[in-house]
């Protein structure tokens, strides 16, 4: 199996979801597909493999990025279009024009949504990609399943995030991990970090009720 990730990211990066892509891509090829990363040229001349810690198991490709109007859907475009053969384009968030060229090429796609579609431009061909025989949609929680079931009529398969462990060995003390935060302990009260999208389903609602009556510091 020939599967190519195209992002329009670029990397290394500080972003959490650069570091996904990349354990994703290395984990493809681990369970054996031959990976390919095609993403924009690099922000930084540091070694992509050495500086998320991957497995050097997969090709990382970084084409020339247009000035052009509409760039990210040029890269992507250009990016499906060189692909040749039988292979699966995979992409993430709103980086739709290359599963979708992929699609249009006779090339199997599938879509990694975190969220709802947030234009009617990428709800058109988010549905478009999901309804096709050789297309699949992906998201993250079976709540986020259930909101593309009930607002837009689409199918889904869930694959939750995960974490690598290993990345956080060895293990920091809570008060260790409270001074490389900067975060400070309020007496006795807990202290509850969030990262992510405020959408329906994340345990928000959960959180806000638990947290009402207590003397917590919310970040």
């Amino acid at each position: 199996m020939r599967l190519t990730y195209i992002t329009t990211g670029s990397f290394p990066t500080s972003k959490a979801s650069s570091i996904q892509v990349m354990q994703m891509c290395a984990a493809f090829a681990e369970a054996g597909a031959m990976v390919k990363l095609v993403a924009r040229p690099l922000e930084s001349s540091n070694n992509v493999f050495d500086h998320y810690g991957v497995s050097r198991n997969f090709l990382f490709e970084t084409p020339h990025w247009l000035n052009v109007p509409r760039a990210a859907d040029v890269f992507q475009m250009r990016a499906a279009w060189r692909e040749r053969g039988d292979w699966i384009c995979y992409a993430r968030g709103r980086d739709l024009v290359a599963p979708f060229v992929a699609l249009l090429r006779g090339a199997r796609a599938c879509v990694e949504a975190h969220g709802r579609p947030l234009t009617a431009r990428e709800k058109l061909m988010l549905t478009w990609i999901a309804r096709h025989p050789r297309g699949r949609l992906i998201v993250i929680s079976p709540p986020l399943q259930e909101i593309y079931r009930r607002e837009f009529n689409l199918e889904s398969f869930v694959a939750p995030d995960g974490v690598d462990l290993k990345r956080f060995e060895p293990r920091l003390s809570k008060e260790e991990a409270r001074e490389k935060l900067g975060v400070g302990q309020i007496g006795n009260a807990p202290t509850i970090v969030y990262v992510g999208g405020l959408y329906e389903g994340r345990g928000l609602e959960t959180l806000f009720k638990g947290v009402a009556a207590l003397s917590a510091q919310l970040l």
